[in-house]
């Protein structure tokens, strides 16, 4: 599979997730479809920059991988804690609340320190702006929505990273022009990898043991560079 198709393959895995992401109940419907879209967009784009970018060397594109990751398993934790302290129950529905409270709302703490999140909820008549801030709800809102879908491109993007550019993936290298007339027609797919993966020096005898284990015989350039030249390789 070519590295394109890798990293389209990347992408609509990403846009999937994004749909199937599991957002609290407490969003609006708007907020959650933004932040849905917000990130398989996100996460297409990325993938689509990385499969035109030819250049960079692999501890480059591996560092961009571990630190895309690393961010991303971070904002994960931000946003499961978010959804722990930022949601409460009323009446048999979640609703998005916040964590520092509203100045008018500051002797009716003092009076009650020990009330759950709920029961303050309860007491304000489901209305969460009547005991926390505003821009504290905003931005509870932000990270049990976003906070939790802006990991999807992160880690689209660390796996994107690590894909081979402008080459196939374990693609048979390309031999030469045979020396011998006929030598090269005897070569396996197999022999030619081992060929390109070793030093030249062990490249005919690593030939050799691969013809061996794959049942074939080897070329007449190899049988005279070990010495067995006019014989088969089965010792006849």
């Amino acid at each position: 599979m070519s590295a394109a198709r890798w990293h389209a393959l990347v992408a609509v895995t990403a846009i999937v997730v994004a749909v199937v992401w599991p957002l609290t109940s407490a969003l609006e419907p708007g907020d959650a479809l933004q932040a849905r879209l917000g990130a398989a967009v996100v996460a297409a784009v990325a993938c689509a920059l990385l499969a035109v970018i030819r250049g960079g060397r692999p501890p480059v594109w591996i560092g961009v991988s571990l630190a895309s990751a690393a961010a991303g398993i971070a904002l994960l934790f931000v946003h499961f804690n978010a959804r722990a302290g930022c949601v409460a129950e009323y009446d048999r529905r979640s609703v998005v609340i916040g964590r520092e409270y509203a100045a008018d709302a500051a002797s009716y703490v003092a009076a009650n320190p020990g009330l759950a999140p709920s029961d303050r909820l309860l007491d304000a008549g489901g209305v969460p702006e009547r005991i926390w801030s505003a821009d504290s709800i905003r931005s509870c809102r932000l990270w049990v929505s976003w906070g939790g879908t802006a990991t999807i491109p992160l880690f689209a993007l660390s796996l994107a990273a690590i894909i081979p550019r402008g080459r196939r993936f374990l693609a048979t290298p390309r031999t030469s022009a045979p020396l011998v007339p006929g030598a090269a027609t005897l070569l396996t797919p197999p022999c030619t990898v081992l060929n390109a993966r070793f030093p030249v020096v062990y490249a005919p005898l690593l030939t050799m043991v691969a013809a061996k284990l794959f049942d074939v015989q080897p070329p007449l350039l190899v049988r005279k560079y070990v010495g067995l030249s006019g014989r088969t390789f089965s010792g006849t």
